[in-house]
Protein backbone atom coordinates (compact mmCIF):
# COMPACT_ATOMS: atom_id res chain seq x y z
CA UNK A 1 0.00 0.00 0.00
CA UNK A 2 2.73 2.48 0.95
CA UNK A 3 4.69 1.77 -2.24
CA UNK A 4 1.65 2.17 -4.45
CA UNK A 5 0.70 5.50 -2.87
CA UNK A 6 4.29 6.73 -3.07
CA UNK A 7 4.32 5.99 -6.82
CA UNK A 8 0.89 7.52 -7.22
CA UNK A 9 1.95 10.91 -5.91
CA UNK A 10 5.49 11.00 -7.26
CA UNK A 11 4.54 12.88 -10.42
CA UNK A 12 1.53 14.82 -9.20
CA UNK A 13 1.67 18.60 -8.90
CA UNK A 14 0.04 20.57 -6.14
CA UNK A 15 -2.51 22.04 -8.51
CA UNK A 16 -3.96 18.60 -9.14
CA UNK A 17 -5.88 18.85 -5.83
CA UNK A 18 -4.16 15.76 -4.43
CA UNK A 19 -3.42 15.70 -0.70
CA UNK A 20 0.39 15.53 -0.95
CA UNK A 21 0.66 16.60 2.68
CA UNK A 22 -1.44 13.58 3.68
CA UNK A 23 0.73 11.25 1.58
CA UNK A 24 3.91 12.29 3.40
CA UNK A 25 2.49 12.97 6.88
CA UNK A 26 3.20 10.31 9.48
CA UNK A 27 0.20 8.87 11.29
CA UNK A 28 1.83 9.79 14.61
CA UNK A 29 5.40 10.70 15.65
CA UNK A 30 7.96 7.99 14.73
CA UNK A 31 5.29 5.90 12.96
CA UNK A 32 6.24 4.12 9.72
CA UNK A 33 2.73 4.38 8.28
CA UNK A 34 1.63 7.65 6.65
CA UNK A 35 -1.79 9.22 7.07
CA UNK A 36 -3.06 8.59 3.54
CA UNK A 37 -2.12 4.90 3.49
CA UNK A 38 -3.85 4.35 6.83
CA UNK A 39 -7.00 6.17 5.72
CA UNK A 40 -7.19 4.28 2.41
CA UNK A 41 -6.69 0.94 4.18
CA UNK A 42 -9.40 1.65 6.75
CA UNK A 43 -11.81 2.89 4.10
CA UNK A 44 -11.14 -0.25 2.05
CA UNK A 45 -12.05 -2.42 5.04
CA UNK A 46 -15.24 -0.41 5.50
CA UNK A 47 -16.30 -1.04 1.90
CA UNK A 48 -15.39 -4.74 1.93
CA UNK A 49 -17.28 -5.46 5.15
CA UNK A 50 -20.25 -3.15 4.70
CA UNK A 51 -19.70 -1.03 7.80
CA UNK A 52 -22.18 1.76 8.32
CA UNK A 53 -20.98 5.36 8.30
CA UNK A 54 -21.85 5.67 11.98
CA UNK A 55 -19.87 2.58 12.96
CA UNK A 56 -16.89 3.78 10.92
CA UNK A 57 -16.92 7.13 12.73
CA UNK A 58 -17.05 5.33 16.08
CA UNK A 59 -14.07 3.19 15.06
CA UNK A 60 -12.05 6.26 14.08
CA UNK A 61 -12.85 7.93 17.40
CA UNK A 62 -11.68 4.88 19.35
CA UNK A 63 -8.51 4.48 17.26
CA UNK A 64 -7.67 8.14 17.85
CA UNK A 65 -8.08 7.51 21.57
CA UNK A 66 -5.79 4.46 21.46
CA UNK A 67 -3.03 5.99 19.36
CA UNK A 68 -0.29 8.25 20.68
CA UNK A 69 -0.92 11.93 21.15
CA UNK A 70 -0.37 13.96 18.03
CA UNK A 71 -1.90 11.37 15.69
CA UNK A 72 -3.48 12.81 12.54
CA UNK A 73 -6.13 10.14 11.96
CA UNK A 74 -9.43 11.72 10.80
CA UNK A 75 -12.10 11.81 13.50
CA UNK A 76 -15.17 11.03 11.37
CA UNK A 77 -16.43 9.42 8.20
CA UNK A 78 -17.02 12.82 6.59
CA UNK A 79 -13.36 13.83 7.11
CA UNK A 80 -12.26 10.50 5.64
CA UNK A 81 -14.51 10.96 2.64
CA UNK A 82 -12.92 14.34 1.87
CA UNK A 83 -9.48 12.71 1.78
CA UNK A 84 -10.68 9.83 -0.41
CA UNK A 85 -12.46 12.25 -2.74
CA UNK A 86 -9.16 14.07 -3.29
CA UNK A 87 -7.76 10.86 -4.80
CA UNK A 88 -10.11 11.25 -7.75
CA UNK A 89 -11.99 8.03 -7.00
CA UNK A 90 -15.29 9.51 -5.84
CA UNK A 91 -18.64 9.41 -7.63
CA UNK A 92 -21.13 12.00 -8.80
CA UNK A 93 -24.85 12.08 -8.06
CA UNK A 94 -26.97 12.84 -11.11
CA UNK A 95 -30.73 13.07 -10.73
CA UNK A 96 -32.82 11.16 -13.27
CA UNK A 97 -36.41 11.26 -14.43
CA UNK A 98 -38.43 8.65 -12.50
CA UNK A 99 -39.67 7.36 -15.88
CA UNK A 100 -36.13 7.03 -17.31
CA UNK A 101 -36.67 9.80 -19.87
CA UNK A 102 -33.68 12.04 -19.14
CA UNK A 103 -30.92 13.03 -16.74
CA UNK A 104 -31.00 16.32 -14.90
CA UNK A 105 -27.46 17.32 -15.76
CA UNK A 106 -25.50 19.79 -17.90
CA UNK A 107 -27.93 22.41 -19.26
CA UNK A 108 -30.88 20.71 -17.48
CA UNK A 109 -29.19 20.38 -14.09
CA UNK A 110 -31.50 22.96 -12.49
CA UNK A 111 -34.78 21.80 -14.04
CA UNK A 112 -37.50 20.47 -11.76
CA UNK A 113 -39.62 18.72 -14.40
CA UNK A 114 -38.77 16.19 -17.10
CA UNK A 115 -38.74 17.84 -20.52
CA UNK A 116 -40.31 14.75 -22.11
CA UNK A 117 -42.97 13.40 -19.74
CA UNK A 118 -43.33 16.31 -17.32
CA UNK A 119 -42.63 14.17 -14.24
CA UNK A 120 -41.09 15.86 -11.22
CA UNK A 121 -37.50 15.05 -10.34
CA UNK A 122 -38.49 15.17 -6.65
CA UNK A 123 -40.39 12.76 -4.45
CA UNK A 124 -43.86 14.24 -4.10
CA UNK A 125 -45.10 14.22 -0.50
CA UNK A 126 -48.76 13.20 -0.36
CA UNK A 127 -49.03 13.26 3.44
CA UNK A 128 -51.70 15.86 4.25
CA UNK A 129 -50.56 16.23 7.84
CA UNK A 130 -47.07 17.21 6.76
CA UNK A 131 -48.51 19.66 4.23
CA UNK A 132 -50.20 21.51 7.04
CA UNK A 133 -46.99 21.90 9.05
CA UNK A 134 -46.23 25.34 10.43
CA UNK A 135 -44.56 27.42 7.71
CA UNK A 136 -42.23 28.90 10.31
CA UNK A 137 -40.48 25.56 10.69
CA UNK A 138 -37.37 24.85 8.66
CA UNK A 139 -38.23 23.56 5.21
CA UNK A 140 -36.80 20.12 4.47
CA UNK A 141 -34.64 19.66 1.43
CA UNK A 142 -36.55 17.70 -1.24
CA UNK A 143 -35.35 14.23 -2.14
CA UNK A 144 -34.72 13.16 -5.71
CA UNK A 145 -37.02 10.47 -7.05
CA UNK A 146 -34.16 8.66 -8.80
CA UNK A 147 -30.40 9.14 -8.57
CA UNK A 148 -27.65 7.89 -10.87
CA UNK A 149 -24.37 7.45 -9.03
CA UNK A 150 -21.78 7.95 -11.72
CA UNK A 151 -18.22 6.77 -11.13
CA UNK A 152 -16.11 8.84 -13.56
CA UNK A 153 -13.93 6.75 -15.84
CA UNK A 154 -11.07 9.13 -16.65
CA UNK A 155 -9.53 9.53 -13.17
CA UNK A 156 -9.62 5.76 -12.69
CA UNK A 157 -7.74 5.19 -15.93
CA UNK A 158 -5.18 7.79 -14.89
CA UNK A 159 -4.64 6.00 -11.58
CA UNK A 160 -3.62 2.85 -13.43
CA UNK A 161 -0.55 4.69 -14.74
CA UNK A 162 0.35 6.37 -11.46
CA UNK A 163 1.75 3.15 -10.00
CA UNK A 164 5.00 2.01 -11.60
CA UNK A 165 3.93 -1.62 -11.30
CA UNK A 166 0.52 -1.33 -12.94
CA UNK A 167 1.81 1.19 -15.51
CA UNK A 168 4.33 -1.35 -16.82
CA UNK A 169 1.64 -4.04 -16.89
CA UNK A 170 -0.50 -1.79 -19.10
CA UNK A 171 2.12 -2.27 -21.85
CA UNK A 172 2.53 -6.02 -21.33
CA UNK A 173 0.36 -6.91 -24.33
CA UNK A 174 2.80 -5.09 -26.62
CA UNK A 175 6.18 -5.70 -25.01
CA UNK A 176 6.01 -9.16 -23.38
CA UNK A 177 3.12 -11.05 -24.96
CA UNK A 178 4.01 -14.23 -26.83
CA UNK A 179 3.23 -13.51 -30.48
CA UNK A 180 3.07 -16.91 -32.16
CA UNK A 181 -0.21 -16.54 -34.04
CA UNK A 182 -2.28 -18.28 -31.37
CA UNK A 183 -5.05 -16.50 -29.50
CA UNK A 184 -3.60 -16.05 -26.03
CA UNK A 185 -4.80 -12.51 -25.34
CA UNK A 186 -7.46 -10.15 -26.75
CA UNK A 187 -4.61 -8.46 -28.65
CA UNK A 188 -4.35 -11.66 -30.74
CA UNK A 189 -8.00 -11.41 -31.85
CA UNK A 190 -9.14 -10.25 -35.28
CA UNK A 191 -11.22 -7.49 -33.69
CA UNK A 192 -8.18 -5.95 -31.95
CA UNK A 193 -5.98 -6.24 -35.05
CA UNK A 194 -8.71 -4.82 -37.29
CA UNK A 195 -9.06 -1.81 -35.01
CA UNK A 196 -5.30 -1.20 -35.04
CA UNK A 197 -5.24 -1.35 -38.83
CA UNK A 198 -8.19 1.03 -39.07
CA UNK A 199 -6.69 3.57 -36.65
CA UNK A 200 -2.86 3.36 -36.82
CA UNK A 201 -2.44 6.72 -35.07
CA UNK A 202 -4.20 5.22 -32.04
CA UNK A 203 -2.27 1.94 -32.14
CA UNK A 204 1.16 3.57 -32.33
CA UNK A 205 1.26 4.12 -28.54
CA UNK A 206 0.74 0.83 -26.65
CA UNK A 207 -0.34 2.80 -23.59
CA UNK A 208 -3.60 3.77 -25.29
CA UNK A 209 -6.42 1.66 -23.89
CA UNK A 210 -8.93 -0.62 -25.56
CA UNK A 211 -11.87 -1.06 -23.21
CA UNK A 212 -14.58 -3.66 -22.78
CA UNK A 213 -17.91 -2.88 -21.14
CA UNK A 214 -19.49 -5.53 -18.90
CA UNK A 215 -23.05 -4.75 -17.86
CA UNK A 216 -23.76 -7.74 -15.61
CA UNK A 217 -24.95 -6.49 -12.21
CA UNK A 218 -25.03 -2.79 -13.18
CA UNK A 219 -28.74 -2.21 -13.75
CA UNK A 220 -30.36 -1.12 -10.46
CA UNK A 221 -33.37 0.64 -12.07
CA UNK A 222 -34.12 -2.01 -14.72
CA UNK A 223 -34.72 0.63 -17.43
CA UNK A 224 -34.64 -1.92 -20.26
CA UNK A 225 -34.13 -0.29 -23.65
CA UNK A 226 -33.88 3.12 -21.95
CA UNK A 227 -30.55 2.20 -20.42
CA UNK A 228 -28.89 4.56 -22.93
CA UNK A 229 -30.18 7.48 -20.83
CA UNK A 230 -27.94 6.40 -17.96
CA UNK A 231 -24.94 5.83 -20.22
CA UNK A 232 -24.69 9.44 -21.42
CA UNK A 233 -21.93 10.41 -18.93
CA UNK A 234 -19.89 7.37 -19.99
CA UNK A 235 -20.28 8.13 -23.69
CA UNK A 236 -19.23 11.73 -23.11
CA UNK A 237 -16.03 10.59 -21.39
CA UNK A 238 -15.34 8.03 -24.09
CA UNK A 239 -15.76 10.75 -26.71
CA UNK A 240 -13.22 12.94 -24.91
CA UNK A 241 -10.79 10.03 -24.54
CA UNK A 242 -11.00 9.38 -28.29
CA UNK A 243 -10.91 12.93 -29.63
CA UNK A 244 -8.20 14.57 -27.52
CA UNK A 245 -7.32 12.17 -24.72
CA UNK A 246 -6.26 13.22 -21.24
CA UNK A 247 -2.82 14.19 -19.94
CA UNK A 248 -1.59 11.36 -17.72
CA UNK A 249 1.55 10.68 -15.70
CA UNK A 250 3.31 7.38 -16.44
CA UNK A 251 5.06 6.39 -13.20
CA UNK A 252 7.06 3.58 -14.85
CA UNK A 253 8.71 5.99 -17.32
CA UNK A 254 8.54 9.14 -15.22
CA UNK A 255 6.86 11.15 -17.96
CA UNK A 256 3.54 12.59 -18.97
CA UNK A 257 1.67 11.50 -22.10
CA UNK A 258 -1.71 12.01 -23.75
CA UNK A 259 -3.79 8.96 -22.83
CA UNK A 260 -6.46 7.92 -25.32
CA UNK A 261 -8.98 5.11 -25.04
CA UNK A 262 -11.57 3.36 -27.22
CA UNK A 263 -14.45 1.04 -26.41
CA UNK A 264 -13.81 -2.11 -28.40
CA UNK A 265 -16.73 -4.32 -27.32
CA UNK A 266 -19.36 -5.12 -24.72
CA UNK A 267 -19.73 -8.41 -22.82
CA UNK A 268 -23.23 -9.34 -21.64
CA UNK A 269 -25.78 -12.05 -21.26
CA UNK A 270 -28.41 -12.29 -24.00
CA UNK A 271 -31.10 -9.92 -22.55
CA UNK A 272 -28.52 -7.25 -21.74
CA UNK A 273 -27.08 -7.57 -25.22
CA UNK A 274 -30.47 -6.62 -26.65
CA UNK A 275 -30.70 -3.57 -24.36
CA UNK A 276 -27.23 -2.29 -25.27
CA UNK A 277 -27.03 -3.22 -28.96
CA UNK A 278 -30.60 -2.38 -29.93
CA UNK A 279 -31.01 -5.73 -31.73
CA UNK A 280 -33.77 -7.81 -30.17
CA UNK A 281 -32.86 -11.28 -28.93
CA UNK A 282 -36.49 -12.35 -29.14
CA UNK A 283 -38.80 -13.02 -32.05
CA UNK A 284 -38.44 -14.14 -35.62
CA UNK A 285 -35.06 -12.51 -36.44
CA UNK A 286 -33.38 -12.77 -33.03
CA UNK A 287 -30.09 -14.38 -34.01
CA UNK A 288 -27.35 -11.72 -33.67
CA UNK A 289 -25.09 -13.64 -36.08
CA UNK A 290 -27.58 -14.28 -38.88
CA UNK A 291 -29.35 -10.93 -38.48
CA UNK A 292 -32.05 -10.39 -41.11
CA UNK A 293 -31.12 -13.80 -42.59
CA UNK A 294 -32.18 -15.65 -39.45
CA UNK A 295 -34.04 -18.85 -40.29
CA UNK A 296 -36.74 -19.48 -37.69
CA UNK A 297 -39.92 -21.49 -37.23
CA UNK A 298 -42.83 -20.93 -34.87
CA UNK A 299 -43.58 -24.02 -32.77
CA UNK A 300 -47.33 -24.13 -32.29
CA UNK A 301 -47.39 -26.46 -29.29
CA UNK A 302 -44.34 -25.12 -27.46
CA UNK A 303 -45.40 -21.53 -28.19
CA UNK A 304 -41.96 -20.23 -29.09
CA UNK A 305 -39.60 -19.72 -32.01
CA UNK A 306 -37.13 -22.40 -33.02
CA UNK A 307 -34.03 -21.20 -34.85
CA UNK A 308 -32.91 -23.39 -37.72
CA UNK A 309 -30.18 -23.49 -40.34
CA UNK A 310 -27.27 -24.00 -37.96
CA UNK A 311 -25.48 -26.34 -40.38
CA UNK A 312 -24.86 -23.38 -42.71
CA UNK A 313 -21.98 -22.42 -40.44
CA UNK A 314 -20.19 -25.76 -40.75
CA UNK A 315 -17.30 -26.44 -43.11
CA UNK A 316 -18.56 -27.17 -46.61
CA UNK A 317 -17.16 -30.71 -46.42
CA UNK A 318 -18.63 -31.51 -43.01
CA UNK A 319 -20.61 -34.78 -42.90
CA UNK A 320 -23.52 -33.18 -41.04
CA UNK A 321 -24.35 -31.08 -44.09
CA UNK A 322 -25.47 -34.26 -45.91
CA UNK A 323 -27.12 -35.94 -42.89
CA UNK A 324 -30.83 -35.64 -43.56
CA UNK A 325 -32.13 -38.16 -41.02
CA UNK A 326 -30.61 -36.60 -37.90
CA UNK A 327 -31.77 -33.08 -38.73
CA UNK A 328 -34.64 -31.61 -40.75
CA UNK A 329 -34.79 -34.15 -43.56
CA UNK A 330 -32.83 -32.01 -46.01
CA UNK A 331 -29.26 -31.56 -47.04
CA UNK A 332 -27.68 -28.23 -46.15
CA UNK A 333 -25.59 -26.88 -49.02
CA UNK A 334 -25.99 -23.14 -48.38
CA UNK A 335 -23.19 -20.82 -47.38
CA UNK A 336 -23.35 -19.07 -44.01
CA UNK A 337 -25.15 -15.71 -44.02
CA UNK A 338 -22.90 -12.69 -44.29
CA UNK A 339 -22.09 -10.75 -41.15
CA UNK A 340 -24.37 -7.79 -40.57
CA UNK A 341 -22.08 -4.88 -39.82
CA UNK A 342 -22.91 -1.92 -37.62
CA UNK A 343 -22.94 0.33 -40.70
CA UNK A 344 -25.56 -1.94 -42.30
CA UNK A 345 -27.65 -1.66 -39.14
CA UNK A 346 -27.58 2.11 -39.51
CA UNK A 347 -28.70 1.86 -43.14
CA UNK A 348 -31.56 -0.46 -42.13
CA UNK A 349 -32.54 1.94 -39.38
CA UNK A 350 -33.27 4.64 -41.96
CA UNK A 351 -36.12 2.50 -43.28
CA UNK A 352 -37.48 1.37 -39.91
CA UNK A 353 -39.86 3.39 -37.77
CA UNK A 354 -38.61 2.91 -34.22
CA UNK A 355 -40.82 4.45 -31.54
CA UNK A 356 -39.51 4.27 -27.98
CA UNK A 357 -38.21 0.75 -28.44
CA UNK A 358 -41.52 -0.62 -29.74
CA UNK A 359 -41.09 -2.09 -33.19
CA UNK A 360 -42.04 -5.22 -35.11
CA UNK A 361 -38.50 -5.22 -36.48
CA UNK A 362 -35.54 -6.88 -34.73
CA UNK A 363 -33.91 -3.45 -34.59
CA UNK A 364 -35.63 -1.91 -31.57
CA UNK A 365 -33.49 1.23 -31.21
CA UNK A 366 -30.34 2.95 -32.40
CA UNK A 367 -27.79 2.31 -29.67
CA UNK A 368 -26.08 5.27 -28.04
CA UNK A 369 -22.75 3.63 -28.91
CA UNK A 370 -23.20 4.82 -32.49
CA UNK A 371 -22.42 8.35 -31.33
CA UNK A 372 -18.82 7.16 -30.97
CA UNK A 373 -17.16 7.76 -34.37
CA UNK A 374 -15.38 4.40 -34.46
CA UNK A 375 -18.20 2.17 -33.20
CA UNK A 376 -19.73 1.24 -36.56
CA UNK A 377 -16.32 -0.02 -37.72
CA UNK A 378 -15.73 -2.36 -34.77
CA UNK A 379 -15.49 -5.93 -35.98
CA UNK A 380 -17.07 -7.56 -32.91
CA UNK A 381 -18.93 -4.89 -30.93
CA UNK A 382 -21.07 -7.18 -28.75
CA UNK A 383 -20.10 -10.46 -27.08
CA UNK A 384 -22.17 -13.04 -25.22
CA UNK A 385 -20.81 -13.92 -21.79
CA UNK A 386 -19.38 -17.44 -21.96
CA UNK A 387 -20.41 -18.11 -18.36
CA UNK A 388 -24.10 -17.74 -19.21
CA UNK A 389 -23.75 -19.60 -22.49
CA UNK A 390 -22.02 -22.63 -20.97
CA UNK A 391 -24.47 -22.75 -18.07
CA UNK A 392 -27.55 -22.63 -20.29
CA UNK A 393 -26.23 -25.17 -22.79
CA UNK A 394 -25.14 -27.53 -20.02
CA UNK A 395 -28.41 -27.21 -18.09
CA UNK A 396 -30.52 -27.92 -21.17
CA UNK A 397 -28.36 -30.78 -22.42
CA UNK A 398 -27.81 -32.45 -19.06
CA UNK A 399 -31.44 -31.96 -18.04
CA UNK A 400 -32.65 -33.66 -21.23
CA UNK A 401 -30.19 -36.57 -21.07
CA UNK A 402 -30.94 -37.30 -17.40
CA UNK A 403 -34.66 -36.64 -17.86
CA UNK A 404 -34.88 -34.13 -15.02
CA UNK A 405 -38.36 -32.93 -14.16
CA UNK A 406 -38.70 -29.29 -15.22
CA UNK A 407 -35.31 -29.30 -16.97
CA UNK A 408 -35.74 -31.71 -19.87
CA UNK A 409 -36.62 -30.35 -23.31
CA UNK A 410 -37.98 -33.75 -24.37
CA UNK A 411 -41.63 -33.33 -23.44
CA UNK A 412 -45.03 -33.88 -24.95
CA UNK A 413 -45.25 -30.44 -26.59
CA UNK A 414 -41.82 -30.85 -28.19
CA UNK A 415 -42.80 -34.23 -29.64
CA UNK A 416 -46.04 -32.81 -30.99
CA UNK A 417 -44.02 -30.12 -32.76
CA UNK A 418 -41.81 -32.82 -34.28
CA UNK A 419 -44.94 -34.51 -35.53
CA UNK A 420 -46.18 -31.27 -37.13
CA UNK A 421 -42.83 -30.84 -38.89
CA UNK A 422 -42.83 -34.45 -40.08
CA UNK A 423 -39.52 -35.25 -38.42
CA UNK A 424 -38.30 -38.19 -36.31
CA UNK A 425 -41.40 -40.40 -36.55
CA UNK A 426 -40.04 -42.64 -33.80
CA UNK A 427 -40.46 -39.76 -31.34
CA UNK A 428 -44.05 -38.84 -32.25
CA UNK A 429 -46.52 -39.33 -29.37
CA UNK A 430 -49.16 -42.01 -29.89
CA UNK A 431 -52.83 -41.65 -28.99
CA UNK A 432 -52.50 -43.27 -25.54
CA UNK A 433 -49.62 -40.97 -24.62
CA UNK A 434 -51.57 -37.96 -25.81
CA UNK A 435 -54.56 -38.82 -23.60
CA UNK A 436 -52.38 -39.62 -20.58
CA UNK A 437 -50.19 -36.56 -20.89
CA UNK A 438 -53.11 -34.22 -21.44
CA UNK A 439 -54.38 -35.30 -17.99
CA UNK A 440 -50.96 -35.45 -16.33
CA UNK A 441 -48.44 -33.37 -18.33
CA UNK A 442 -45.61 -34.11 -15.88
CA UNK A 443 -45.42 -37.74 -17.02
CA UNK A 444 -42.38 -38.41 -19.16
CA UNK A 445 -42.57 -40.16 -22.52
CA UNK A 446 -40.43 -43.30 -22.68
Amino acid sequence: MRGLLQDAFAGVDMEDSIPNEDAGQKLYPNCEENKLAAVVHLFHLKCLNGWSNKSFTQLLEYLSFLLLEGNVLPKSYSETKKIIRSLGLSYEKIHACPNDCMLFWKDKANDDLCSKCGASRWIVNTNIEEDSIDCTMKKKKPKAAKILRWFPLIPRLQRLYMSSKTASLMRWHDEERTKDGLIRHPADSLAWKHFDEKYPDFAVDPRNLRLGLASDGFNPFNPGNKIDIYMQPLIEELQQLWDVGIETFDASKGERFQLRAALLWTINDSPARAMLSGWSTRGEKACPCCGYNTESMWLYHSRKYCYMGHRRWLDRRHSYRHDKKSFDGNKELRMPPGRISESKILSHADNVNIMEGESSQPLIKISIFFTLPYWQHNLLPHNIDMMHTKKNVFDNTYGTITDQDGKTKDNYKARCDLQDMGLRADLHPNQDQAITLSCCPKLVIK
